[in-house]
């Protein structure tokens, strides 16, 4: 009656584990899952007269691990039925291998062992054919057989047997020989068997090698008490040199090594399990809650034990390791007690057991490599399970077999000894397990870049409420809005983020704000990360203009504030859909860091450093100007009206800028350049790198025609179109203060929203500007010939905009490789709307014959388009989130 009641309180705790952590998402699955794991578990006690209190806690596992299963996503139904046909499977080997293990002789257990030996070295290596060697699945049309679960427990029976008769015979000083060619045989397909895996897959072999081991110290008799001869000492030396040999000379070292180095500085999969567990704390918040364990690969096979941690927190998978490391300790020393071959056998499958669980559970927490094991009873999967039961089964029959018969036996009086040496193992490994999982996955330093790239984020929204990037409910990173928007964030999750994503990528994790109960439960598991929303400056509006403004070309547009730095808009044609970016690929965007010879633009530049130290072009040609022997002229034969800096913007004279350039020299220009428009240094932005202005002008000494052409933007001058718009927002910053200020850095991250409190907090502090202030005078005498060339020069495109806008511009022709523009040729506008907006636009591919310049067409046609929006060009903030558009 004890045994019966015993039996369904086993079965109603572990049907009570199941309906406990079962998460609520799996509402459907709770009550069914409940029943049907306490009926398999019923009826597995019902055959366990032994350790049916150790089976109990065993089952408290496989409930657990079945109810995280469901909670990744499994399916119900396969889980249970997994579990199902386990208990079942436990059932039938316990009877009738219990009545088979009481009629086997030694010519029978022989024959088993060697059957068991070969069958398992020619299945492994069947997988080379009919699936995949190094993991030991066969490959079907209803999915992956792992039979290497199943050859490890014949490899460790055959071994088992082998030893236990081979201990009999050598007590007996008697071995026929017939036995000596069995043993003979045995050592070489066990031999063979532990090589093969030693080449494909480790974590088995060492899992068998513990086995054996551990079998070898049974079958000896070895006592704690008795000193280890030389000769095992010497044994023992020669067969590890041989085995250090073997790993370091093969790929095996090159595998450990790898695998090592994994640990000493944690990759891609550890550096996501370390950060799931320190996120769960030492008491987590339930199945299901942590947002992290979403991110963990594998994680329904190796990296489970992850999962339960980051949901229940690290103390319970302490107490889930530390619990199946007792009992299969005990286990061991238990069937270590039955003197009987197949109790030698049984013993060596409860070390497989053992050391699997050993090797997944520090594994997991970054102490040793992880080996492809995956952790006993608690990894629910079909082969993993049916295989751990299937060990258990033969060492239930095992232990059911109560045979006072000396037949046949191991020498009993090596079971004290056995007893000393075995029974402190397990509470020393679950000890240091304890330690260590508290210790290093509270205070390991896990890979946050690699973190940050795979956990949940908030959405990036314009400044007009359009939400350009969101998380799919499956956790993927969608981009509702196609190329548009690719250029201004992309992220491949797991592997790479660019521009807004990753600089803005640990708000869009972490940036919510703590509730009070996550702040008062600081005491037992830290903060948890609480994604938030990410506004840029951009606007929508102003975005698709730009996009509809350069359709049908190839090239670029920039609309940013001077005043304040933010970026309205920034687009590329190059920009490629989502789905069409290479896992390998750099989202292209050159708008941002696209960097190409700026052509005539660069006289702003110029002229700014010309009225800065009184230079002028008095004298000079206004045709041609020489230069070391070279010849410099302007576009088309032009010959200036005049020498003055105005009409060199106005008219986009080359010969007036190489002169005011070689009259400046080398090092004025250069300092110019860089002291006021932030040239020759790197752009700092908060979308991503830049191509930043680069005049080539602080290297080496320049000859005198490199250094006039370096006047008008060509020979080394490169800059993306958001660096020419900096460029560009210095001149209109002078010009539009008294006294003058400097241009802030542009910019695009406007703050972060916490959708659930509804607040908007500013972005961080940013460097103050691009450069020192341009002085007005010398910003007004620019503006003044850009405003000219809108009247009467090379942007007269533009002159209809004057009507409502003060409109200044400065047009460029720059001669590129033909790997920028298939025609070597670029057409460049930059604008200064009211002496605030700023609109640059990059255009390729331009006929060398062409007579107008298709930048300034672009300009004009998006400008014409920007009142009919009816919205501002900036986002002015404010104290509550923007209203998102539908």
């Amino acid at each position: 009656m004890r045994r019966e009641a015993s039996a369904l309180l086993g079965a109603a705790a572990a049907g009570g584990m199941f309906a406990l952590a079962a998460p609520s998402t799996i509402s459907e699955w709770v009550l069914t899952g409940a029943i049907a794991v306490g009926a398999a578990a019923g009826l597995t006690f019902a055959v366990t007269p032994v350790f049916p209190l150790r089976l109990a806690l065993l089952w408290l596992a496989v409930a657990l691990g079945s109810a995280f299963q469901i909670r990744l996503g499994g399916s119900g139904a396969t889980i249970l039925s997994i579990i199902c046909a386990s208990a079942v499977l436990y059932a039938v080997v316990s009877v009738a291998g219990g009545l088979w293990i009481r009629h086997s002789g030694p010519r029978l257990r022989q024959r088993i062992a060697l059957g068991s030996l070969a069958a398992a070295l020619v299945l492994r290596v069947s997988t080379a054919v009919l699936g995949d060697l190094q993991s030991g699945a066969f490959i079907t049309p209803f999915g992956s057989v792992q039979v290497g679960e199943f050859t490890r427990l014949a490899v460790i029976v055959g071994a088992g047997l082998l030893l236990a008769d081979l201990a009999v015979l050598l007590r007996g000083r008697v071995i026929e020989r017939r036995d000596t060619a069995v043993f003979l045989a045995g050592g070489a397909l066990l031999a063979l068997n532990l090589l093969l895996l030693a080449l494909v897959d480790s974590g088995p072999a060492v899992i068998i090698a513990v086995s054996v081991l551990v079998m070898l110290v049974s079958a000896h008799g070895l006592r704690v008490s008795r000193r280890v001869g030389l000769r095992h000492l010497a044994g023992g030396l020669v067969v590890g040199a041989l085995l250090a040999v073997l790993v370091w000379t093969t790929s095996i070292g090159d595998r450990l090594s790898a695998r090592w180095g994994d640990v000493v500085e944690p990759g891609y999969q550890l550096s996501l399990a370390l950060h799931a567990l320190q996120s769960g704390g030492f008491i987590g918040s339930g199945t299901g809650s942590s947002p992290t364990a979403a991110i963990i690969p594998a994680a329904s096979s190796d990296y489970l034990p992850a999962v339960i941690g980051a949901d229940l927190g690290i103390g319970a998978l302490v107490a889930v390791v530390v619990t199946l490391l007792l009992v299969l300790g005990s286990l061991i020393v238990t069937a270590g007690s039955v003197a009987r071959p197949w109790g030698l056998a049984a013993t060596g499958l409860l070390a497989a057991l053992f050391a699997q669980t050993t090797l997944s559970a520090f594994g997991v927490i970054g102490v040793i490599p992880l080996s492809g094991v995956s952790m006993g009873f608690v990894t629910v999967t079909g082969s993993a399970t049916l295989g751990c039961f299937l060990a258990l089964g033969v060492v239930n029959a095992a232990l059911k077999v109560q045979d006072s018969s000396r037949a046949g036996a191991v020498d009993g009086p090596s079971r004290g000894g056995l007893k000393l040496i075995l029974a402190p193992l397990p509470t020393a490994v679950a000890a240091a397990f304890a330690i260590c999982g508290l210790v290093l996955s509270s205070l390991a330093p896990a890979d946050e870049a690699v973190t940050m790239l795979s956990t949940a984020r908030g959405d990036i929204t314009t400044s007009d409420g359009v939400v350009i990037a969101s998380t799919g409910a499956d956790g993927s990173r969608l981009y509702p809005l196609g190329a548009l928007y690719t250029g201004i964030a992309y992220l491949k999750p797991g592997y790479a983020a660019y521009g807004v994503e990753a600089s803005a990528g640990a708000d869009l994790t972490c940036g919510g704000q703590p509730s009070l109960a996550d702040i008062l439960l600081q005491i037992v598991h830290p903060l948890p990360c609480r994604n938030a929303d990410v506004i840029v400056t951009l606007d929508d509006a102003v975005q698709r203009v730009l996009a509809d403004a350069l359709d049908g070309q190839s090239g670029s547009a920039v609309v940013l504030d001077s005043a304040t730095g933010e970026v309205s808009g920034m687009y590329s044609t190059d920009q490629l859909l989502p789905e069409d970016i290479a896992l390998d690929e750099v989202p292209p965007f050159e708008a941002r860091d696209g960097a190409a010879s700026p052509g005539s633009t660069f006289k702003m530049i110029v002229g700014a450093g010309a009225l800065l130290n009184d230079v002028d072009a008095t004298g000079s040609s206004r045709s041609m100007v020489m230069a070391d022997g070279q010849t410099i002229e302007n576009s088309n034969e032009f010959i200036c009206p005049d020498l003055s800096i105005s009409t060199m913007e106005a008219k986009s004279c080359n010969t007036t800028a190489a002169t005011l350039s070689l009259r400046m020299g080398q090092k004025t220009l250069q300092e110019t350049a860089e002291r006021y428009f932030g040239a020759d240094q790197p752009l700092a932005f908060d979308g991503g790198p830049v191509s930043a202005l680069e005049t080539g002008l602080d290297g080496g000494p320049l000859d005198g025609g490199s250094l006039a052409r370096t006047g008008y933007g060509q020979e080394s001058v490169q800059a993306s179109p958001l660096a020419m718009a900096a460029a560009t927002a210095v001149i209109a910053r002078g010009a539009s203060a008294t006294p003058a200020e400097p241009a802030p850095l542009p910019h695009v991250i406007a703050g972060t929203c916490d959708r659930e409190t509804g607040t908007l907090r500013s972005a961080d502090e940013r460097p103050a500007s691009i450069g020192e202030p341009l002085p007005s005078g010398v910003a007004e005498g620019v503006m003044e010939g850009m405003r000219e060339a809108v009247l009467t020069g090379t942007a007269t495109a533009l002159e209809p905009l004057t009507a409502q806008w003060d409109v200044a511009a400065k047009s460029g022709t720059a001669q590129v490789p033909e790997s920028v523009s298939t025609t070597g040729f670029d057409n460049w506008i930059t604008v200064i709307i009211d002496t605030r907006w700023v609109v640059t636009v990059q255009v390729h591919d331009i006929d060398a014959d062409a007579e107008q310049n298709f930048a300034t067409v672009v300009a004009a046609n998006l400008l014409n388009q920007l009142p009919d929006l009816g919205r501002e060009l900036t986002l002015e903030g404010g104290a509550t989130c923007p209203t998102r558009v539908p």
